[in-house]
């Protein structure tokens, strides 16, 4: 029989060491996998998922821990000093928990202070051999320090007892810390019925089957439940107080290498749950991309049909501006007309001294007055009308600027607030920061105190005091002066008449060329106006509109840099996640 038992030490020790070297290898190949995510997961500023992938690096190589978690005066400072047989929490009725205390076995007793509401305490405990316990402040704290280190360990911990008082477990915060534990982690959750020797038998078995109950609700399927009496424990009355029990079940857990097969499958659950986290920012994120890169679509489609449009508007500006050219130049050659008709000839041949003296003799005096009025009056006449289409002109623009303002308005409301994580607002607020810049850009520009500098770029002749009269005005003196350069450099500033008379300046017997030649010197100066013109025109919308397309710079690095974290981001979580499965099914062999 001893050698039979003996047999059996053997073939567990080599089970236990045979255990051990697989957990060495897939905890090896597991710290890779997570490793490789850290600066995928950084790279997207998801500094929540960072933390945790580190957490469960370090869990890794951290002893089997339990976490104790519970409300205040439940009992779970009394269930740690029972199960460990040491007095290690404070159980006062005044003196409650008010750090989160992680238990680790020590032939000396230390307390280490790690953080304001954190302690390590070192305790010669047997059963700590194996294990480290976490003593948490009640789930009820007022302490919001609490609750987030608590949440912290929680996640790392191989085994968490919710320990409820036997009389009274409906306590509210212990379930909702349940929810939170269930939601996010996949957990081993063990149920502890503390301060069992307060109840009557039947009041230990209603209350037991309303935590089976409230946990079945929450998802977990034939919950763990032990019911204790830390009290009958310190009495010495361990077959009645349930810890013979707990200590059975935490040896079982332990024994035989097992706990370590259990640590990794946990570990790989959890590496799943943060996959799935990750999983989820990337589709929103590629979401949120999707609708930057419509935007940026949108975009470009305004910006196209709006140059275009804002392109058919200074062709209609110019046809309007071209007919009062040949409208004005017309009546000026109607009066040439009349000054050369036949009557007028004949009465500058005639040698009759008044006919000689008359104010209508036709000379080169009266060709150079003629040609000068006719000038001042296109000027004039072309000055009114873009004025007269400078709000036109100026409403067009600030139309194609509002279709773009409109668009990235509605790109800016992605999400409502139930739906938007918390590990997407330092990004949310980074692509903000770019959307707010652009419409400020855009608003500025289509204002008119914008507006008119923007059109008034490269154009000299146009100074301070045009823009004091207003903007339409200030835009319609602008307009002017581009038409009044436009007629100086098609005509060279006045249709010379000595280019029409020639070097003689005889005219009397030269009626029909002089005419001709006025209406060619007409027709050719008008055609250079209108190309001049529309060379101008063309040239500052290019200016305003070369202006709104650098405006978009920072959203085109933006989509760019996105698309390239995400795309890369996706390659390697698949690829490692992939890798996970496997490990995962080799482990279930084991």
């Amino acid at each position: 029989m001893g050698t039979f038992g003996n047999i059996i030490y053997i073939y567990e020790v080599k089970k236990t060491e045979l255990i051990d070297k697989k957990y060495r290898k897939y905890k090896i190949e597991i710290e890779k996998i997570i490793y490789s995510l850290i600066p995928a997961s950084d790279s997207l500023e998801l500094s929540e998922i960072s933390h945790e992938l580190q957490s469960l690096i370090e869990s890794l190589e951290s002893p089997f821990m339990f976490v104790v978690i519970g409300e205040v005066k439940s009992g779970k400072s009394s269930f740690v000093n029972a199960l460990t047989g040491e007095k290690i929490c404070g159980v006062d009725a005044d003196i409650c928990t008010d750090k989160v205390q992680q238990i680790v076995y020590s032939n000396k007793s230390y307390i280490e202070h790690r953080e304001k509401f954190f302690d390590i305490k070192g305790v010669n405990a047997e059963i700590l051999k194996d294990i480290s316990i976490v003593d948490t402040p009640g789930t009820d704290s007022i302490i919001a320090e609490h609750e987030e280190i608590t949440r912290r360990f929680a996640p790392n911990s191989n085994l968490i007892f919710f320990v409820f008082p036997t009389m009274n477990p409906h306590h509210s915060s212990s379930w909702e810390m349940l929810n939170i534990m269930k939601d996010l982690w996949s957990r081993n959750i063990i149920f502890i019925a503390a301060q069992a020797d307060r109840c009557t038998e039947r009041e230990i078995e209603t209350n037991r089957e309303k935590i089976r109950q409230y946990a079945t609700e929450r998802g977990i399927p034939n919950p763990v439940i032990f019911t204790t009496s830390s009290k009958e424990e310190e009495n010495g009355n361990s077959e009645i107080s349930g810890f013979k029990e707990v200590r059975s079940f935490i040896t079982d857990t332990t024994s035989g290498g097992q706990h370590m097969i259990m640590k990794l499958k946990d570990r790989i659950s959890i590496a799943s749950i943060i996959f799935e986290k990750l999983e989820d920012e990337l589709m929103k994120r590629n979401k949120i991309l999707s609708i930057d890169k419509k935007l940026r679509e949108n975009i470009s489609d305004k910006y196209e049909s709006g140059k275009e449009n804002s392109i058919k508007e200074i062709e209609k500006i110019l046809s309007r501006m071209t007919f009062v050219f040949e409208r004005t130049s017309g009546e000026f050659l109607d009066k040439l007309k009349k000054a050369l008709s036949t009557g007028n000839i004949l009465k500058q041949t005639i040698p009759i001294p008044r006919f000689k003296n008359s104010k209508s003799r036709i000379d080169r005096n009266f060709l150079e007055s003629l040609i000068n009025n006719m000038n001042e009056s296109l000027e004039n006449d072309l000055s009114i009308e873009a004025s007269d289409n400078a709000a036109y002109f100026i409403d067009g623009i600030k139309y194609r600027f509002s279709e773009i303002i409109r668009e990235v308005d509605k790109a800016r409301d992605l999400y409502t607030e139930k739906e938007n994580l918390q590990a997407l607002d330092h990004f949310d607020s980074k692509r903000e920061e770019i959307l707010t810049e652009l419409l400020k850009g855009l608003t500025e520009m289509s204002e008119d105190s914008s507006l008119i500098p923007a059109l008034e770029k490269h154009n000299p002749d146009i100074g301070d005091t045009v823009l004091k009269g207003g903007a339409i005005a200030a835009a319609g003196a602008l307009l002017a002066v581009i038409a009044q350069g436009a007629v100086f450099d098609a005509t060279g500033g006045i249709l010379s008449a000595v280019g029409i008379l020639g070097a003689s300046g005889i005219i009397l017997f030269k009626r029909n060329r002089l005419i001709k030649e006025f209406k060619r010197n007409i027709r050719e100066s008008n055609e250079r106006f209108h190309r001049e013109l529309q060379n101008r025109f063309e040239r500052r919308l290019d200016l305003i509109f070369g202006d709104i397309k650098r405006l978009f710079e920072n959203l085109d690095k933006h989509i760019s840099v996105e698309s390239d974290k995400l795309e890369n981001s996706k390659n390697i979580f698949h690829n490692q996640q992939k890798e996970l499965l496997k490990i995962s099914e080799e482990i279930k062999k084991i």
